[in-house]
């Protein structure tokens, strides 16, 4: 996965474009200070999610379904 930069209030989408079916989710796994987690609900193939990061800092992702599938997201002004 990627692992991009983008600005404050951007909204990202984290997409899942497979045909194997299998689950996937989007969870917060650590952020900057003062962002509450989020856990998107889990969803098989052709699977999107849009969240958008308003707080700069470091945001770390991963699906809880395969530890493997992270991302690290950056906000900068």
């Amino acid at each position: 996965m990627d692992n991009p930069t983008v600005g404050p209030n951007e909204t990202v989408t984290a997409r899942v474009v497979e045909a194997s079916g299998q689950v996937h989710d989007v969870k917060l796994k650590s952020g900057p200070k003062g962002v509450k987690r989020f856990h998107s609900d889990p969803a098989a193939s052709d699977y999107t999610y849009r969240r958008t990061l308003t707080v700069t800092g470091t945001y770390k992702l991963v699906c809880t379904y395969h530890e493997e599938m992270t991302m690290t997201i950056r906000v900068r002004r």
